[in-house]
């Protein structure tokens, strides 16, 4: 059983945004605007510290075999480190022997965030002519 809390941040992100619009004059004082927008955004996790972590596992017959919490877990446990890539220098698993006195290296996956939109309306111009 696996019980803990992480707090995350993220890696610096970039993004894009523009729009394009327009008025047009249909009446002495009416006009009608209408603008098309885009956004794009990119967001990836830089690490993850877990705030409270407990971990127990039980045999059959549920007999405690193995506890570990926040104080006694490896650093290896607690703390992840995302990676755009995985190389024979990260600490992790799949390519070497990890450092327990390291942070986990981890692939991070990204995020797009990405909207569209238009924007139509009348105004009504109140003053005088």
């Amino acid at each position: 059983e696996v019980d803990a809390t992480s707090r995350t941040r993220p890696a610096p992100t970039y993004g894009f945004g523009t729009s394009v619009g327009g008025s047009f004059k249909i009446g002495n004082r009416l006009r009608i605007f209408l603008e098309a927008n885009v956004a794009m955004l990119t967001i990836r996790p830089d690490e993850t510290e877990f705030t409270s972590y407990s971990l127990s596992a039980a045999d059959d017959n549920g007999n405690i075999i193995f506890e570990e919490d926040l104080e006694t877990a490896s650093y290896f446990r607690t703390h992840i480190n995302f990676v755009t890539e995985l190389t024979e220098e990260s600490n992790n698993s799949l390519y070497n022997t990890v450092d327990f006195e390291q942070a986990e290296d981890r692939l991070a996956l990204k995020a797009n965030l990405n909207q569209a939109g238009v924007v139509a309306g009348i105004t009504f111009d109140l003053g005088r002519k």
